[in-house]
């Protein structure tokens, strides 16, 4: 069984929904909200292992009771967790939804336990492993950027895969983010994306990384998705689903392209299979991984 050591950002998601506006000493009482363990990471580790493949979770986890969560949630999902327990607090995304579905998100991510990823501890434990998953969810520190471009340049020396998915909505603004990115992006050998985070590449940049033989996945959502190779482009056609939660759905086409991808070297069946596995999981509420097909 292929064995995937995973790397991103751990948060717990708090969703609330509540037709509300902010008042002075004002105590509210929603009764719609949801407290979940997340990230996109995370989301990719708990959809490899649901697809039945073996995924170690690599980024250091909290020993809060927050943590404590992410751990009885890995042991659900069959998801070896490799990493350190950190001292510092679990990250935390506090969503605010109200009635016509407009977000306001509060992301308490400074000083937080996957802060604490060591490149030193990942050259120790990589040799038993021959593939990375990155998430450019967790390059949101500048320390933090340092150590994963360390870990996705040591990957590429020992000729080992690189997976990366850029994440670029999350940290556009942050210091460093984009640079760290391009940096990570060049090295690596798979690249996941939706249209306007590849797009944000670079076309110049995303020709020569083709060249130099790296496969860039598109996913288009509703519209289906595409590969682009030295070999060619390949499409996945839209899939008509009865869609009611797309949570998700972008990690677990991550998953099940890998997955097929690693059993199969077929950029095509691999594309087909995430891009029917990520529509399926959008036709129940909450994060589904549809493994029985």
């Amino acid at each position: 069984m292929n064995k995937i050591l995973v790397i991103g950002d751990n948060c717990i998601d708090l969703k609330i929904s509540y037709n509300f506006s902010f008042k002075k000493d004002k105590n509210f009482i929603p009764k719609d909200y949801s407290l979940t363990p997340g990230g996109t990471g995370v989301n990719f580790a708990v959809a490899f292992s649901k697809l039945e493949g073996a995924s170690y979770y690599f980024t250091p986890i909290s020993d809060d009771p927050f943590g404590k969560i992410f751990r009885k949630y890995f042991e659900e999902s069959k998801v070896h967790f490799a990493g350190d327990i950190s001292n510092k607090k679990t990250a935390l995304i506090v969503s605010f939804l109200n009635r016509i579905g407009e977000r306001t998100t509060f992301a308490l991510i400074n000083n937080a336990s996957y802060t604490d990823i060591s490149y030193d501890k990942f050259v120790e434990i990589f040799k038993k492993f021959e593939y990375v998953y990155i998430s450019g969810g967790i390059l949101t520190d500048i320390k933090v950027q340092g150590e994963v471009k360390k870990i996705a340049k040591y990957t590429k020396d020992v000729d080992k895969k690189l997976f990366f998915d850029p994440q670029l909505r999350i940290g556009k603004d942050i210091e460093g983010f984009n640079q760290s990115i391009s940096e990570i992006s060049k090295l690596s050998d798979i690249i996941f994306g939706n249209e306007n985070e590849i797009d944000a590449l670079g076309k110049s940049e995303l020709d020569s990384m083709i060249r130099s033989g790296t496969i860039i996945l598109v996913k288009k959502g509703e519209n289906g998705a595409s590969a682009y190779s030295r070999e060619g482009i390949y499409e996945a056609n839209p899939l008509k689903v009865n869609t009611k939660d797309t949570i998700g759905a972008g990690d677990i086409f991550n998953a099940a392209f890998v997955k097929m991808y690693l059993q199969s070297a077929s950029i095509k069946e691999s594309l087909d299979f995430a891009n029917k596995i990520a529509a399926l999981s959008t036709t129940r509420i909450g994060f589904f991984v549809p493994s029985n097909l």
